[in-house]
């Protein structure tokens, strides 16, 4: 009678890949993660529920940094595993982001800059953007 090795060694690469998927999930929600944020400045709305977050992310030295914004509800904090969800730049120029009113937030940020993400809208909130001159981008 022919052992069934065949089967035996399906069902552990199975098991592996099934524990691997497992651990890889768990490493996702629980927010480790290769890159880090460092908040530079925060801005939070009239209305007091959200605010918008500047903060410069970095993930290793394969990779270059970059400035992005997100907005969030103001009793959330910003984890290394998240990225801007309205503005993302190259470099680590100095970008700001002020309430106009309640409902528009204004981001200033350096002219020149290699925009990846800028969003018009988040929510119901209008995003304003303003290149500024004055600042300067480091890469």
């Amino acid at each position: 009678m022919k052992p069934k090795f065949g089967v035996y060694t399906k069902v552990a690469v199975g098991a592996i890949l099934i524990l691997i998927g497992i651990g890889w999930v768990f490493w996702n929600i629980l927010g480790y993660s290769m890159c880090g944020n460092e908040i530079i400045s925060t801005a939070v709305a009239q209305n007091r529920i959200f605010k918008a977050v500047v903060f410069k992310r970095d993930c290793g030295a394969t990779t270059g940094c970059s400035v992005q914004v997100s907005l969030k509800l103001a009793i959330k904090p910003l984890f290394d595993y998240e990225t801007g969800n309205i503005f993302i730049i190259d470099g680590d120029g100095p970008v700001e982001a002020r309430w106009k009113d309640s409902r528009t937030l204004k981001i200033i940020y350096p002219i020149g800059s290699n925009l990846f993400k800028s969003r018009k809208q988040i929510l119901f909130f209008k995003v304003e953007y303003i290149p500024n001159v004055m600042l300067t981008n480091s890469k």
